[in-house]
C-alpha cells in the first residue's frame, strides 16, 4: 500500500505570498491558482532566488527535458507575468536577460512548514450556503435555454464559489466519486507503466492511498454510498470485467464486459445494485442497465428507436430523493435529450431538451448539475429551468456530491504532431501548449493544415514550410470538432461540420458552404479529379454513400451496403462499412462490391488515406500500413508510437502524426454551507 502526502511549502515574494501545496498565489485581499505549467515555472524561479535561469534549466526542471518551442515557454512566462499582475500591477516580478535567461527581481523568504500568521495575508473566503450556491439567478422558466443568456449569471456566480485544491500531485486524477458521509474520496492516475490505478482520499486524515495494484489497469471506478465497496472495470489481455472490490482487498468478478465499450457506474443508494451504461461495440449506441448484486442478475433499461444514428444514453445519475434515474440522451454535437426515469421499470417520466454539450449529470437534492466542458449547470425539472452555476478553469472531467461539499477535477489535456521517416526518425513539427491535431499534409507538400484550440476552441490552422503556424479559418457554426481533407491539387480543402459540407480555400481561408446541415454529411472527400464529393449520411435510416457533382450540382446514390468513407481511384470506388472492420472495392462502370482488405480495423472509418493507388491504414497496436493496390503488396510503414493518437497523414513516405501529452489536472473542493469550513 502506498501513501502519498503533498509537500508544503511557503513562499514569501514581495508583497505576495505563495503556497505550493495549493498552488496558491494570494495577496491581503484576494488569491488566485496557478496551473500546473505556471507552478512548475514559479518553483523553478523560487527555488533560485536572485540568480539567472537559463532556458535550458526551464526545459529540464519544468518540461521535463522534452523538446519544446521557444514560443512555448515565453507563452509560459507570460501567462505567470499575468498572474503576478493581476494582483500587483506596480512590481515587475520577473527580469528577461537576453540570451541568458530569466530571473526573479523582488526578494524571495521561505517558511518551512505552516506560514505563520504574521507572515501569510488574510484570507476569508465567501461563505456560501447551500441555497445561495444553488439558487437560481433571476431567469425565465425554460424547457430549452441557450449558454448565451447566461453570461451575467456566470460571474456573479464565479466571484461567489471559492474553489481549493484537494491534490497537487504531478500528472492528473479523474472519474472522482465519494461515500454519503464525505469522508472518503475516490480518484484515478495513471501509473509509470500506463495503467490506471484506484486512489483513496481520507478527507479527515487528509491521506491518499492506493487500493489497486499497478499490474491491473483499473478504469471507471465508483466508489458505494456506504464507502464500503469500489465498483470498477479491470482491462487484462485485451478482456474487460466488472469488479467489485469490498474494501480493504476482497476482489470478486461479477461479469464480462465488451471490449469496445467505455462504461459509466453508478450505485443505487442502498448498495446493493450498480445502473451502468454499456454498448456492443463502436458501432452500436449505449443504453443503460441494472445489475443486482444479490441476484447477479443484469437488466435493460433504455431502449434507442430503430432508426436512432447518434451514441445513445452516454449519462446517467440516480436520485437518491426521488429515485428517478436521469439519462442524458446524444442528440448532435450542440444537444441533448434529458430522461427522467423509473429507476425500476425504465419508464420515462419526464424528459426535456438540453441545447448544451453536456457530458455529465448528477444529483443534487432535487435539482441535476450538468457538466459542459469547464461549465457547470444547475437544472430544476420542476421548473425546466436551467443556468449557470460555475466555471472551472479547465474542463471538467468528474464531479463528486455530498450534501455540503461539491468536488470536481479539472484536467488539462495537451497533444503536439509529429512527422515520421524511415531515414531520420520522428521529430516535432507542432508544438504548443494546446491540443493540436488531425494533421493533414498538402498532396503537394506545399502546406501542413491542423486543427488547434490555442485560441480557446477549434480552427484551423496552417504552417508552411519553413514560417511559424498560423490560424487559416474559423470553423463554422458552433464551437467543436470538424472534418476536412485536401483537394487533389492543393488548392482547397472539404470541411464537414455539422451535417454540412464547406471548402476552405488556402493559404486564404475563405469559408464557403456548399452542402446544407440537413444533407447529415458524416465524412467527406473529394473524387478523383476534384470536380465532386463522395459523402456518407445515414438521413435515409441506412448508411449510405453519395456522389454531389459540384459543376451541376447533382447528387447520385452510390449502389454499395452501409457505405460509410469512401475514395475514387481509377474508376475503382474503394469504401468502408459502418457496422464491419473491412475495406472493399467495387467498380463504377458495373460489378460487384468485393472486399479487399479483411483485416482493416472500424477503427479506421476516418483516418484512412487513398495514394496514388497506394492505401494507408492503421492496425491498432500496430502502427500505420501501406497496401499497393497493383502489387497487392503490403508493408508496416510505421511502428506505433508512444501516446500514438490515431490521427495521421502520409506524404511521399513520410507520417505526419499526433502525440498525447501527459495530462495534467487535480481535484478541487467548493464548500456549499457555512458549517464546513474551507
Amino acid at each position: 500500500m502506498t501513501i502519498l502526502s503533498a509537500p508544503i511549502s511557503h513562499w514569501q515574494l514581495g508583497p505576495l505570498y505563495y503556497d505550493a501545496s495549493q498552488r496558491q498565489l494570494a495577496d491581503t485581499k484576494q488569491q488566485l491558482y496557478l496551473e500546473p505549467r505556471q507552478h512548475q515555472l514559479l518553483m523553478c524561479l523560487l527555488q533560485r532566488p536572485g540568480q539567472v535561469v537559463s532556458r535550458d534549466t526551464l526545459i529540464m526542471q519544468v518540461w521535463q527535458g522534452r523538446i519544446v518551442s521557444d514560443s512555448a515557454i515565453n507563452r509560459a512566462v507570460s501567462l505567470l507575468r499575468k498572474a503576478f499582475s493581476r494582483l500587483d500591477n506596480t512590481h515587475n516580478y520577473i527580469e528577461t536577460l537576453p540570451k541568458l535567461g530569466y530571473r526573479l527581481q523582488l526578494p524571495v523568504e521561505t517558511v518551512v512548514g505552516d506560514a505563520s500568521v504574521s507572515s501569510r495575508p488574510v484570507i476569508r473566503p465567501y461563505r456560501a450556503p447551500v441555497l445561495l450556491v444553488l439558487a437560481s439567478l433571476v431567469l425565465a422558466s425554460v424547457a430549452m435555454l441557450w449558454p448565451e443568456s447566461l453570461e451575467h449569471s456566470e460571474e456573479v456566480m464565479l466571484l461567489r464559489i471559492p474553489s481549493v485544491p484537494v491534490t497537487s500531485f504531478n500528472g492528473a486524477e479523474f472519474h472522482i466519486s465519494t461515500d454519503r458521509a464525505g469522508t472518503k474520496l475516490l480518484y484515478h492516475r495513471t501509473a509509470d507503466n500506463g495503467h490506471n490505478q484506484l486512489w483513496l482520499h481520507n478527507t479527515i486524515t487528509k491521506q491518499h492511498q492506493t487500493v489497486s495494484d499497478t499490474l491491473e489497469d483499473a478504469r471507471y471506478g465508483r466508489l458505494s454510498p456506504d464507502g464500503n465497496q469500489i465498483a470498477y472495470i479491470r482491462y487484462f489481455n485485451q478482456q474487460c470485467q466488472l469488479i467489485l472490490l469490498h474494501l480493504p482487498d476482497d476482489v470478486s468478478p461479477l461479469q464480462d464486459c465488451p471490449s469496445d465499450s467505455v462504461p459509466q457506474l453508478i450505485w443505487q443508494g442502498d448498495s446493493r445494485a450498480l445502473y451502468y451504461r454499456q454498448r456492443t461495440d463502436k458501432t452500436q449506441p449505449y443504453h443503460i442497465f441494472k445489475l443486482s448484486l444479490i441476484s447477479g442478475v443484469s437488466r435493460q433499461l433504455t431502449l434507442t428507436a430503430v432508426n436512432y444514428a447518434g451514441e445513445g444514453d452516454i449519462a446517467l445519475a440516480l436520485s437518491e430523493t426521488t429515485q428517478q434515474l436521469a439519462v442524458l440522451r446524444y442528440n448532435t454535437a450542440h444537444s441533448r435529450t434529458l430522461l427522467l426515469l423509473d429507476s425500476e421499470s425504465g419508464a420515462v417520466q419526464q424528459q426535456h431538451q438540453i441545447n448544451l454539450a453536456v457530458s455529465q449529470l448528477y444529483w443534487h437534492g432535487e435539482r441535476l448539475l450538468l457538466v459542459a466542458g469547464s461549465n457547470l449547470y444547475q437544472f430544476t425539472p420542476q421548473q425546466s429551468n436551467l443556468q449557470m452555476m460555475y466555471r472551472a478553469a479547465l474542463p471538467i472531467n468528474s464531479v463528486a456530491l455530498t450534501a455540503d461539499q461539491l468536488y470536481y477535477c479539472s484536467n488539462d489535456s495537451r497533444s503536439n504532431i509529429w512527422r515520421y521517416s524511415r531515414n531520420g526518425g520522428s521529430s516535432l513539427v507542432i508544438d504548443s501548449s494546446r491540443i493540436d491535431s488531425l494533421p493533414r499534409i498538402a498532396p503537394n507538400g506545399s502546406a501542413l493544415v491542423f486543427l488547434s484550440n490555442r485560441g480557446g476552441h477549434y480552427q484551423l490552422w496552417q504552417q508552411q514550410p519553413e514560417q511559424q503556424a498560423v490560424v487559416l479559418a474559423d470553423l463554422p457554426g458552433e464551437p467543436g470538432f470538424a472534418r476536412f481533407n485536401w483537394h487533389p491539387d492543393s488548392s482547397q480543402l472539404v470541411l464537414v461540420k455539422d451535417g454540412a459540407a464547406y471548402t476552405v480555400s488556402v493559404p486564404d481561408g475563405v469559408v464557403r458552404k456548399i452542402l446544407p446541415a440537413h444533407s447529415q454529411i458524416a465524412v467527406a472527400d473529394w473524387d478523383e479529379e476534384g470536380n465532386g464529393l463522395i459523402y456518407s449520411t445515414d438521413r435515409h435510416g441506412d448508411w449510405q454513400l453519395w456522389h454531389y457533382d459540384l459543376t451541376h450540382r447533382a447528387e447520385q446514390l452510390l449502389p454499395v451496403l452501409d457505405g460509410y468513407s469512401g475514395r475514387i481511384w481509377q474508376g475503382q470506388l474503394y469504401y468502408t462499412r459502418y457496422h464491419q472492420d473491412g475495406l472493399w472495392r467495387m467498380n463504377l462502370a458495373g460489378g460487384e462490391s468485393k472486399l479487399l482488405l479483411p483485416e482493416l480495423d472500424k477503427i479506421n472509418w476516418l483516418n484512412w488515406q487513398l495514394t496514388e493507388g497506394r492505401i494507408f491504414y492503421y492496425q491498432p497496436g500496430n502502427g500505420i500500413y501501406r497496401y499497393d493496390i497493383q502489387t497487392t503488396q503490403q508493408e508496416k510503414l510505421m511502428e506505433q508510437a508512444d501516446n500514438f493518437a490515431h490521427h495521421y497523414s502520409v506524404h511521399d513516405s513520410q507520417v505526419y502524426y499526433v502525440r498525447r501529452e501527459p495530462a495534467q489536472g487535480d481535484i478541487f473542493r467548493i464548500a456549499l454551507s457555512n458549517t464546513n469550513k474551507l
